[in-house]
């Protein structure tokens, strides 16, 4: 899908993993993908293209499951 994003003109991409908690954020330069940070449950982040705002992740998910 990314390289039709990019002909499309998406510039930014956010790629969620629900298993692994994880936020990947990714840019569009000179018509590559380069990747600007993975992120964990804990994180807090200011991610590209809306940096202006924290984001918490721990947020997203539901509380874990005991094991």
């Amino acid at each position: 899908k990314r390289p039709f994003y990019g002909r499309i003109g998406v510039a930014f991409l956010w790629f969620i993993d629900v298993e692994a908690r994880t936020l990947t954020v990714s840019k569009l330069v000179d018509g590559k993908w380069m990747e600007l940070g993975v992120h964990g449950d804990q994180d807090r982040v200011r991610a590209e293209p809306f940096d202006a705002i924290e984001i918490s992740l721990g947020e997203w998910w539901p509380p874990a499951s005991p094991r």
